[in-house]
């Protein structure tokens, strides 16, 4: 399995315009988006694969958008991590979008702030991603800000699989634990 191009990353502007998005999706139906209101939504058009659109594929594709949020979350010793993902499936299943929002990591006992969350996903045989955190998460069981994320095709039967590993801190051997889950194109 080979890593896909670094072009797929989304930048942080294109993780504030799907967090908007979002809000807009709450609030009206996307079938109701026009050339107007995609607007405020135009850092999602220069994200490489929607580049060469012309303005009727370009609604079509904010059209067909389908998001959700999804918390991924593992225990190992006195230690729970949780890792809140939002993602959205583009292209009638064919393109997954996902990104981290946020993170909280628990400890009922010693353990210092120097977590690590590693968490991926897995489409088509040759596209998956991989986003590793700095050796400095916060075990404090309150909710922080983390935002990363990218793109990748899925697998012909509209599935991606993902997997969240957090190592936890403390001294000693850091303990480990992963949650999975398959995402289904629906």
């Amino acid at each position: 399995m080979t890593t896909i191009q670094e072009g797929n990353e989304l930048t942080l502007e294109q993780i504030d315009a799907f967090e908007r998005l979002r809000k807009f999706a709450e609030s009206a139906s996307l079938q109701t988006i026009d050339l107007k209101s995609s607007s405020q939504f135009c850092e999602l058009r220069s994200i490489e694969a929607n580049q060469s659109l012309d303005d009727e594929q370009w609604l079509e594709w904010l059209r067909s958008l389908r998001s959700d949020v999804k918390t991924m979350a593992a225990e190992a010793s006195y230690f729970k991590g949780e890792l809140s993902l939002n993602f959205w499936w583009g292209n009638s299943g064919g393109i997954f979008y996902c990104y981290s929002v946020q993170y909280r990591i628990c400890k009922d006992g010693d353990g210092g702030n120097k977590a690590n969350i590693n968490w991926s996903i897995y489409g088509s045989p040759t596209q998956w991603r991989n986003h590793r955190s700095p050796d400095a998460m916060w075990q404090t069981c309150e909710w922080i800000s983390w935002s990363t994320g990218g793109y990748i095709g899925a697998k012909s039967d509209k599935t991606v699989f993902c997997e969240v590993e957090f190592v936890f801190d403390k001294s000693g051997s850091d303990p480990k634990a992963t949650a999975t889950h398959t995402f289904k194109y629906e």
